[in-house]
């Protein structure tokens, strides 16, 4: 069965930037809805009432009311109503109080600090926050700094909620029902200057598990307009938070007392009030707004006000402590007695337990419920379960006299009605519990489709009906036919499609080699399945390059020497002569890929006209008349030409040539018997590449 809960008051937005749509998930109870939407045929469904500003449920959302407090914080406002619906009065309100109560009372506020929502609409949530810390300075004797972000989000809200807000009784139910913890700030920070990132930065489920302090165990309901019922909450220290219209004329001097509240209120907001004093005819409340606002943080609202405007809102009566038991479980224990906690514990000869507080002469119990009591025992005054937005069940009424619908219910379905449960089950919905509502049950093994049992059987190795393969039963589907080049295709699990995961495609052409960044590549099969993919098997080196499918020389065999200065037929300075006549100059090439051919000329360019021999030597340039350098080679003097040449082979060079090394070259010219005689300028060749 699926339980819920009566429809809640309206929307409330606190602090917000700008308004937008809302989106409508799919519910099964109005406390699945956000802000003041109900759950109407499974869809969260805005409340189309019309918004009253003086009390009472209903409203829509309005439109956006901000407001610079100063400090640099802007206030914005929506025009909606957080107060309790009417069917969440009929669940029982603050009770009459049995005598006078006394003229001024306070809560416990020892330790309390008060919050800054900044710029997200989740008053509802910190006016919360505060009533929870305050409820357990009484009830523990120590202030807890809940975290508002973690009620807000326990609320089922986050970041793209800052744009709305919600009804006090929304949170107060979602953190009761939820059960779930409540984190200290310090677990779950929150920035008012960056409250959206706050919100989005939600702790692990282990870390809010361990940090986590209390929930709301019971609350109670506060009327509109009731004076008395908030002044009774106080003294029972019950943290009540109710909601208000707000003024801004009125607000701006700390004291709410209504003068200014002309027409239609700027915007609405939540509050927790604190204390009353009937000498000063007011009620002392703590807001969200940070200590810069207010009186460090606190106003003072009057009586008149509250009893003309106030929307009425919840009180905080219990906590309920990680590892101990609630009031309201039905066991008197855990520090429980008939003064905190009569529901559990019961009331002394004379009294009855009356919203949550034994009540001395009180008529509850007596089976006849009275005007202040929402029931007495099977007196429910004509409500039922399908009164109260329920489908079925049973209601009951509490030792207090308050309705108790945890005997309620609804139908999570049709009855008879199938589904899948999963792909290998079937679900038919009936009545399996002790309630009186439809709920799925009865699991039939079988290959659930369609929310129907499947005549053909999955994984069978036939391949059946709607069946699109079935084992190795591919119905001739292949890799190939599947867009790959080769692999073996399969069938998934599910009998549903195929798995190619066995499948591949070609990158390359086999047999067929590349280069590319001085890697070569051949193109075969060198991994477990059928394709033919690029594997590396060499490296260019030597200072071979890429070139086409593989590795040489930069411009073939011709790159492999480079002439570095004095190219031919450019000609470096003339060298030197032993008596300082006749000069030489040299200019050089490479005729061949490794053939060096060094021109030789005079100073002035003339012609040759003595014999003579030209010794090629490698080495420093010569400084006349020194001995030479090694000699490489040597040619007769071609006399009449004005332009002599020597060629010297020089790959295999005869001698060491490292890769990269230049080795300098000059030509002697013989004049007797001293051949430095005479002498060129140096040309420089460097070994470029080693094939």
């Amino acid at each position: 069965m699926q339980k819920t809960a009566l429809a809640t008051g309206s929307l409330l937005l606190g602090l917000v930037i700008w308004s937008a749509a809302c989106d409508n998930p799919d519910c099964s109870k109005d406390t699945d809805c956000k802000g003041n939407r109900l759950c109407i045929d499974g869809a969260c469904t805005d409340d189309t009432e019309t918004p009253n500003p003086s009390g009472g449920s209903g409203g829509s959302p309005g439109s956006t009311r901000c407001r610079d407090i100063g400090g640099g914080q802007v206030i914005c406002l929506q025009e909606s109503n957080p107060g309790p619906s009417e069917g969440e009065i009929l669940l029982g309100t603050v009770p009459a109080p049995p005598g006078p109560l006394p003229a001024s009372a306070s809560l416990k506020l020892d330790g309390f600090t008060v919050p800054n929502q900044g710029s997200c609409g989740s008053c509802a949530a910190f006016a919360t926050r505060s009533a929870m810390g305050i409820r357990a300075v009484t009830q523990a004797s120590e202030f807890v700094d809940f975290s508002p972000a973690h009620i807000w989000h326990i609320a089922g809200y986050g970041s793209d909620d800052c744009i709305q807000g919600s009804s006090i009784h929304h949170i107060f139910y979602e953190n009761q029902e939820a059960g779930a913890h409540v984190v200290p700030a310090s677990t779950w920070l929150y920035d008012p200057w960056n409250p959206e990132s706050s919100l989005d930065a939600v702790p692990s489920a282990d870390v809010l598990l361990s940090a986590g302090v209390a929930y709301i165990g019971e609350f109670v309901t506060v009327s509109p307009k009731s004076v008395n019922e908030l002044k009774y909450a106080i003294v029972q220290g019950w943290a009540p938070v109710i909601g208000v219209p707000v003024f801004w004329d009125d607000w701006e001097d700390f004291d709410v007392s209504g003068e200014g509240a002309a027409g239609e209120p700027d915007s609405n907001h939540a509050i927790t009030v604190v204390s009353y004093d009937d000498a000063a005819q007011r009620f002392t409340f703590v807001n969200s707004w940070g200590t810069g606002w207010g009186n460090s943080g606190t106003a003072t609202m009057s009586y008149e006000f509250v009893a003309q405007y106030s929307m009425g809102g919840t009180a905080v009566q219990n906590l309920t402590y990680k590892g101990v038991g609630g009031c309201g479980d039905g066991v008197c224990g855990n520090g429980e007695t008939q003064s905190s906690c009569c529901k559990d514990c019961g009331c002394p000869t004379g009294a009855g337990c009356q919203g949550g507080i034994c009540v001395p002469g009180s008529s509850c119990g007596d089976g006849t419920a009275a005007p202040e009591e929402a029931c007495d025992g099977n007196d429910f005054k004509g409500k039922t379960c399908g009164s109260l937005g329920y489908q079925s069940g049973t209601l009951s009424c509490h030792a207090d006299c308050s309705l108790n619908t945890s005997g309620c219910c609804n139908n999570e379905c049709v009855a008879g009605a199938t589904q899948c449960a999963n792909s290998d089950a079937q679900q038919t919905c009936g009545n399996y519990d002790a309630d009186t509502c439809m709920e799925w049950g009865a699991l039939t093994t079988c290959p659930c489709v369609g929310n129907a049992c499947a005549t053909q059987q999955c994984n069978n190795g036939v391949k059946e009906g709607s069946e699109v393969c079935d084992g190795f039963d591919l119905g001739g589907a292949t890799c190939q036919g599947q867009g790959y080049d080769n692999g073996t295709l399969a069938c998934n699990g599910t009998c549903t499609g195929y798995s190619s995961s066995g499948c591949c495609s070609n990158q390359c052409t086999p047999g067929t080699t590349t280069c590319s960044n001085g890697v070569v590549q051949s193109c075969g099969n060198y991994d477990p399945d059928a394709c033919y993919e690029l594997a590396t098997i060499d490296t260019c080196k030597n200072g071979q390059i890429c070139i086409g499918p593989g590795c040489g020389c930069p411009s073939g065999n011709s790159g492999r020497f480079e002439v570095v200065d004095y190219v031919y037929p450019n000609f470096g300075p003339v060298g030197c002569s032993g008596d300082g006549t006749l000069k030489l100059k040299a200019s050089a090439a490479m005729i061949q890929p490794t053939v060096l051919r060094v021109y030789v000329r005079k100073a002035d360019d003339s012609s040759f006209s003595t014999p003579g021999t030209l010794t090629l030597y490698v080495g420093t340039g010569p400084t006349c008349p020194n001995p030479p350098n090694v000699i490489k080679t040597s040619v007769p003097i071609v006399t009449g030409s004005t332009e002599q040449k020597i060629d010297l082979t020089v790959d295999p060079y005869g001698a060491a040539w490292a890769l990269n090394e230049t080795k300098q070259f000059w030509v002697g010219k013989d004049e007797g018997g001293f051949q430095s005689w005479r002498a060129t300028n140096t040309v420089s060749v460097k070994r470029k590449c080693i094939p």
